[in-house]
């Protein structure tokens, strides 16, 4: 399992620090319970873990989240994850930001052709909600085009955003809402499969579930467990997706 991150320890101290430390015994075994009635619900839906062998995970402080989990708990087979706090895509693309990564200062589109992968999963929503709606839908735009053309064969999926636990300030349900509806736009127009990791995680009212909640925006173990499990369900992905399939980028 590649496990690759902006600074080696500190994420991992922090998220120890905050939850996603080894659980006790009787801890363990309630999540795993957990885990297999999910599984078990999926069915024949879930994804192998085998499916995001040859996958890329660029995001901010949760995917960091998300690959603490995988570290600690496995799912996502040999992927990829790495993450930057703060990353966003129309810092990317505005303001030219790279990532450190195996190495190197990059472009996410070379760090996608030096990792050698098939999948690039994709989840950069938090920081960029507040910015125009048009400006953030021309900067993933034009990452995706130079995505395409460094890396043709690629097959890019898109993931929403988290649901967010209350409206503070620019941090808002119908932000996060009108964010998402832009992807699912940029994926259709470019291709791309959007993967709606939602499901499971929102409340009647569309906010964060408390039990799943770390803070405003961040989720604790348990909710990372469902998003994980979303990322196995075929049914979350905009386009048809088999464990033997290799979409069309």
């Amino acid at each position: 399992m590649r496990f690759l991150r902006a600074l080696p320890i500190l994420p991992v101290l922090l998220s120890l620090v905050l939850g996603f430390g080894i659980p006790g015994a009787a801890a363990a075994e309630l999540r795993a319970e957990e885990e297999e009635s999910i599984t078990e619900e999926a069915g024949e839906d879930r994804l192998p873990d085998s499916f995001f062998d040859d996958a890329l995970f660029i995001g901010d402080s949760l995917t960091g989240s998300l690959g603490t989990y995988n570290l600690l708990n496995g799912g996502l087979g040999d992927a990829i994850v790495f993450h930057m706090n703060g990353l966003a895509c129309h810092h990317l693309i505005q303001q030219n930001k790279q990532i450190y990564f195996m190495g190197e200062s990059c472009s996410v589109e070379r760090a996608a052709a030096k990792a050698g992968v098939n999948k690039l999963f994709l989840m950069l929503a938090m920081n960029d909600i507040g910015a125009p709606l048009e400006d953030l839908q021309y900067c993933w735009e034009t990452l995706l085009e130079r995505l395409r053309e460094t890396c043709p064969e690629l097959t890019v999926y898109i993931q929403s955003g988290t649901p967010l636990r209350t409206d503070d300030f620019y941090f808002t349900r119908d932000n996060m809402d009108a964010y998402n509806e832009m992807l699912q736009a940029v994926c259709e127009a470019y291709d791309c499969v959007y993967v709606d990791i939602t499901e499971g995680l929102e409340d009647e009212e569309g906010y964060m579930k408390k039990e799943y909640q770390l803070d405003n925006v961040h989720l604790n173990p348990e909710g990372c467990a469902i998003w994980m499990e979303n990322l196995h369900r075929a049914s979350c992905y905009s386009q048809p997706v088999t464990a033997d399939s290799a979409l069309e980028p």
